[in-house]
């Protein structure tokens, strides 16, 4: 899932791919890094995750911002009755979906 994919980016991949080895050896973990979401971010229940909007002022200026969901870490117990932690969002708590531990 390539999500923050800029002109950055591409540009760095174009170096990648013409055999650019120190850039290489530099950028391509920050890139990896940089288009996949922190697990720790996303509901393991539902998979809600960040997104991105804007704010719209009174006067209408917009600015960028992301929209991030209620995510909590919990004890969950499974209907075998092994217990673990997961990240799980409130919506999901609230609904029931997790039994909690």
């Amino acid at each position: 899932m390539k999500l923050w994919y800029t002109h950055e980016l591409a540009w760095q991949d174009n170096c990648l791919s013409q055999g650019n080895r120190r850039l290489k050896l530099f950028v391509e973990p920050f890139i990896e890094a940089r288009r996949t979401i922190t697990k720790s971010k996303v509901c393991s229940v539902c998979g809600k995750h960040p997104s991105a909007g804007r704010n719209v002022s009174h006067s209408h200026r917009v600015t960028n911002r992301t929209f991030r969901p209620n995510i909590q870490r919990v004890t969950v117990v499974e209907p075998n009755g092994h217990k673990h932690k997961a990240n799980v969002c409130t919506k999901c708590l609230k609904a029931g979906k997790v039994v909690r531990g």
